[in-house]
């Protein structure tokens, strides 16, 4: 790393001379809109205008000395051998290509630093940022052979400037043969490089000395898309200088990245003076790439890594994300101990997502660990949800050094781990490391505790055989070692079966039920041994709705299923679930809870379906419509409407062969209009014959709803509450009901549809319209009775027809 920084010093001073240089040598701009292209071309000439193809210029740097703040500068196929450097915020545009493949277009023109065309470079750098350029996008270019010069080291595109370069966009380039870097953004530390957007470049790279994407001191940034081939880092991320300062919100993202000889992808922070305070990096997220490396050479101790982030200072890294990563390693001959993925004093963070492979032999006597965590510095990890698979001898998974704080939690889930020496190593001391849900198989030891005293929860995972794990623990699966706590282990790869805790459960309840009523299920409850999170889960029947219960702890419907949260178990017990059978439950067809309708489960434990169905005949809840009667489906739907509530209370009774009264005939009218909820209002009475009437009040807003007038054309004030009512004046009442707040006038009679209505009878439009409607069919195919009385038995039937009322079901 020294090498760098020498080389950045010298940079650094150079670019500053050339600068002041140039922005004494810059005509002065004049006033004018932005946005105007400005053309290059191998044919142009730089005393053009720059203003059409025609006019091109012949270098990129005339026609930017040209340009203004927003302008765009196209430059035409062909090679430009010049250092070029941005003094204006510009789109500098070749040939594209392609938006969504890495690298430029066919026509892409090429800034090549082979000045004299003599086959070696003999400029610095390609694309130079002045100091304090905002708004400048590099795009649809080849840029290639750089290295370094009196004016330069061979960067691609530089920004090293001690005040920021922001909102800089750099895409859809080539970047070859760059002896220093591709893309080098950065400073001293004097200030943060802002909103960066590398994405879509193709960068090869000299197999040692070089960075393929470096951004130092910057922030909300974004590396993406790109393919970096060789080098010494492909993505270089840090933060450096002898200042406090904290860079944040950088993302490594989609990019394909192989053989850098240090590290695919690096994440550094760390100070100039040794010891110093430094600066930091939080929020870094690397995610959705894809990295592969070989490692076996011995002259980079600990090279090849495809991530790699540290802290070399009093700083901190923290908030890193490493999500859904492909990473890819080779080993070879000569390889001495190193990792993959090398996390040194990372704060709280997360590795998640990834999948993780390495094929080749380790040499004898050398480790290679895919996962690598360590320092004093480290925070709480949470690492879920990878796939790793090893290489077998000198091979380890997932690597917790002593270096790691006593009380730094971290926690591993749902990881399959594979083919390793070692899947998981804790060492040293103390570290508090806790799994659970991982498959840990195939390895030659599953989990090694070196730590001091410290007792490793790791239950509940799968070590390969339903047995449990060998070594400490007595069944043939992976090792594992002392001090740890694997009971109860995972019997199946999924994580959803335990050895431990047997449950039962049992439910029961009455014979018989009545709709209406309440109805309680009592579930007794078994346990081998204390379990966790314990649940015991019903489905509702049909025509059911849960109450409440007994036991103290919580039961919640939701979507028909109640789910009772009895938490930690450690003795057999029961409790009470009380729920309320509707009005709508069919007379004489079962109330079923099958076994498989209800079960136990537990964090410790296999879920468990119940063991027996229980099973209440439904009886009818009136004590004089027994099962069987013929309309007793259309009794029990105005009762679970709310249009009757019967005729006694105790017991209740219908009383469905009564004739029904022209009182009672208001309420199931009003009802039938106004929901079974419907109370009247208290009005004064207009008839003097219904103020004994417990129906008075629906009897006057019968009246008001223009339902009818009373019983006697000669008296208005009479409405005969107790008198029985006639079919034919039923007819009138239903109809004017089903078409209320309307005034209905049937169609006229023909005295063609029943023998004993004529056309000239009382109600006979009404008669025939009710037959029409299929709300009656006589009482007898070709009669319709129209003087006889109606019974309650009937009304109901044509009260629920009228108003198209719910009939119950099983």
């Amino acid at each position: 790393m020294e090498r760098k920084f020498s080389k950045l010093s010298f940079y650094a001073s150079a670019f500053l001379f050339l600068a002041i240089v140039l922005n004494l040598a810059m005509p002065k701009q004049v006033a004018r809109a932005a946005g105007i292209n400005f053309y290059v071309s191998p044919a142009g000439s730089d005393a053009n205008d720059c203003l059409s193809p025609a006019s091109a210029c012949l270098t990129i740097q005339a026609a930017i000395n040209k340009a203004g703040d927003g302008d765009i500068i196209l430059v035409a196929a062909g090679i430009y051998r010049e250092n070029v450097i941005v003094t204006r915020s510009l789109t500098i545009s070749g040939d594209r290509g392609s938006t969504t493949v890495a690298g430029p277009g066919p026509g892409a023109p090429i800034l090549d630093g082979d000045l004299d065309n003599n086959g070696a470079a003999d400029i610095g750098d390609g694309f130079t940022i002045a100091n304090g350029v905002d708004n400048v996008t590099i795009e649809g270019f080849i840029v290639r052979n750089l290295a370094s010069s009196a004016i330069g080291i061979g960067v691609g595109v530089v920004s090293w400037n001690p005040s920021s370069n922001d909102n800089i966009i750099v895409r859809d380039n080539q970047f070859l043969n760059c002896e220093y870097a591709g893309v080098l953004a950065g400073n001293e530390g004097q200030s943060l490089h802002g909103n960066w957007d590398i994405s879509y470049n193709d960068v090869q790279l000299p197999a040692v000395g070089a960075y393929g994407l470096e951004l130092t001191n910057a922030q909300n940034s974004i590396i993406a898309n790109n393919i970096v081939t060789g080098g010494e880092n492909g993505i270089f991320l840090t933060a450096q200088g002898d200042l406090v300062f904290t860079t944040s919100n950088n993302t490594v993202q989609n990019n394909t990245v192989s053989e850098s000889s240090w590290a695919n992808i690096a994440v550094t922070a760390f100070s100039y003076i040794p010891g110093g305070a430094g600066p930091s990096i939080t929020n870094v997220t690397i995610t959705g790439n894809n990295l592969t490396n070989s490692y076996s050479s011995t002259s980079l101790s600990g090279s090849g890594k495809n991530i790699s982030a540290y802290l070399n200072s009093s700083g901190t890294i923290t908030n890193f994300t490493i999500t859904n990563n492909q990473l890819n390693v080779t080993l070879g001959t000569g390889a001495v101990s190193g990792a993959a993925v090398y996390l040194s004093n990372i704060g709280n963070s997360a590795f998640s997502g990834n999948t993780y492979t390495v094929t080749g032999v380790m040499s004898p006597s050398f480790t290679f660990r895919a996962v690598d965590i360590f320092g004093a510095g480290t925070g709480a990890w949470t690492l879920n949800n990878n796939i790793l698979g090893g290489a077998g001898a000198g091979t380890i998974g997932f690597r917790l050094r002593s270096t790691i704080p006593a009380a730094t939690v971290v926690t591993l889930t749902n990881n399959q781990v594979t083919g390793f020496d070692t899947g998981i190593a804790v060492e040293g001391t103390d570290s508090a490391a806790t799994g659970s849900c991982n498959q840990i198989s195939g390895n030659t030891a599953g989990l090694t505790n070196s730590t001091v005293s410290t007792v490793l929860n790791f239950e509940r995972n799968w070590w390969g055989a339903v047995s449990g794990p060998s070594g400490a623990g007595s069944g043939s699966g992976d090792t594992v070692g002392a001090n740890v706590d694997f009971s109860p282990w995972s019997v199946d790869t999924s994580c959803t079966i335990f050895a431990s805790a047997n449950l039962t459960l049992t439910a029961s309840g009455a014979a018989t039920v009545k709709p209406g009523d309440q109805y309680n299920y009592t579930f007794d409850y078994t346990v081998s041994a204390t379990t966790l999170n314990t649940q015991v889960a019903f489905a509702l029947p049909g025509h059911t709705t849960f109450v409440s219960n007994t036991g103290g702890f919580t039961c919640t419907p939701a979507a028909g299923i109640v789910t009772c949260d009895l938490g930690t178990v450690s003795a057999n017990g029961s409790f009470t679930a009380t729920i309320l059978v509707d009005k709508l439950k069919k007379i004489g067809t079962p109330l079923t809870l099958a076994a498989a309708d209800y079960s136990i489960t537990a964090t410790d434990a296999v879920l468990t379906n119940g063991l027996m169905a229980v099973t209440a005949d439904t009886l009818t809840p009136f004590a004089d419509v027994p099962v069987g009667y013929t309309t007793i489906d259309y009794i029990q739907s105005i009762w679970a409407y709310g249009i009757t509530s019967g005729c006694t209370n105790v017991p209740l009774n219908y009383c469905p062969e009564k004739n029904i009264t022209r009182g009672e005939m208001s309420a199931y009218i009003e009802r039938g209009i106004h929901t079974g909820a419907f109370v009247p209002p208290v009005v004064t009475l207009t008839y003097s014959d219904t103020s004994t009437s417990i129906f008075k009040y629906f009897i006057e807003n019968l009246k008001a709803d223009g339902i009818t007038k009373g019983c006697s054309n000669l008296d208005p004030s009479l409405y005969c509450p107790g008198d029985p009512i006639k079919r034919s004046q039923t007819a009138v009442f239903l109809l004017r009901g089903k078409y209320w707040p309307a005034v209905h006038v049937p169609p006229a009679a023909t005295g063609l549809v029943f023998t004993d209505v004529p056309a000239s009878s009382f109600a006979a439009s009404w008669i025939e319209e009710l037959k029409a409607l299929g709300i009656t069919s006589g009482c007898t195919p070709t009669t319709f009775c129209p003087d006889n009385l109606v019974t309650r038995a009937q009304m109901a039937v044509l009260v629920q027809r009228t108003f198209n009322l719910p009939m119950p079901t099983p």
